[in-house]
């Protein structure tokens, strides 16, 4: 079985869990337990911050970590 973390917001995940459980994924609550992490962003500064902040998911994530953003944005 496939684990996941999520960041992000809250409505999106709440739209897609039942369909990842559906297809045999768990939620794992942290990042670097997770084989994937999925994000959602609603704006460019708050998935930068998400992914490159300070404690930002590139600092948080082990190799080899899957990343999916569904984020309707794109980072600069």
């Amino acid at each position: 079985m496939s684990t996941y973390a999520f960041r992000g917001n809250v409505h999106f995940i709440e739209q897609i869990q039942e369909r990842l459980t559906q297809a045999g994924f768990t939620r794992e609550g942290e990042v670097e337990a997770a084989g994937f992490v999925i994000t959602y962003c609603t704006t460019m500064t708050q998935l930068e911050d998400l992914y490159f902040g300070e404690d930002g998911l590139l600092q948080r994530m082990v190799e080899g970590t899957q990343v999916i953003d569904m984020s309707p944005v794109t980072p600069n």
